[in-house]
C-alpha cells in the first residue's frame, strides 16, 4: 500500500469526523459513495478542499474524471501521484523557460554579466621586421 493512500485514509476520518471508522478499516478499493464507504458531494468537496491544501493538487468541480477521480482510495491516491508529477514537471519546465528569457533579454539588453558563448582566443603573430632605412 502506498504512503499516500495511507494518508488519504487517515485524512478521510479526520477531515469527515468519521468517528465510527479507523483508518486501517478502510478498504482502498472500496468505493467511496454509496454503497461503499457511503460518502456524499458535500463529503467530495470537503476533500477535495484538504486535498488541494496538503498535496497542493487542484480537483476542479467541474472536471469530466472526477467519477473515475473519487471512486475510491487507490484512484484518488494515484490522482494525486500523477497530478504531483506533473506539476513537478512543470515546475521545472517554467524555471528552464524563465532561465532562458532572462539569459536572452539580458543578452539583448547587453547587460554585463549575462551569460555568453565564450570568446575565441586572440592570436598573437610575431610581428615583422622593420623596414628601417639603413645608414651608409
Amino acid at each position: 500500500m502506498s504512503e499516500i493512500e495511507d494518508d488519504l485514509k487517515s485524512m478521510i476520518v479526520e477531515t469527515l469526523m468519521l468517528k465510527d471508522i479507523k483508518p486501517q478499516e478502510i478498504d482502498v478499493d472500496k468505493p467511496l459513495f454509496a454503497d461503499g464507504l457511503g460518502l456524499d458531494s458535500i463529503d467530495a468537496l470537503e476533500l477535495a478542499v484538504e486535498i488541494g491544501r496538503r498535496y497542493k493538487v487542484q480537483i476542479k468541480s467541474d472536471d469530466e474524471r472526477n467519477k473515475a477521480i473519487f471512486r475510491s482510495v487507490r484512484t484518488l491516491a494515484a490522482f494525486i501521484a500523477e497530478e504531483k508529477a506533473r506539476n513537478v514537471f512543470l515546475l521545472m519546465d517554467n524555471k528552464f523557460n524563465r532561465d532562458r528569457y532572462e539569459r536572452q533579454e539580458a543578452e539583448a539588453m547587453g547587460v554585463q554579466g549575462a551569460p555568453r558563448a565564450p570568446a575565441p582566443p586572440i592570436v598573437q603573430t610575431p610581428a615583422a621586421p622593420s623596414a628601417a632605412p639603413r645608414a651608409t
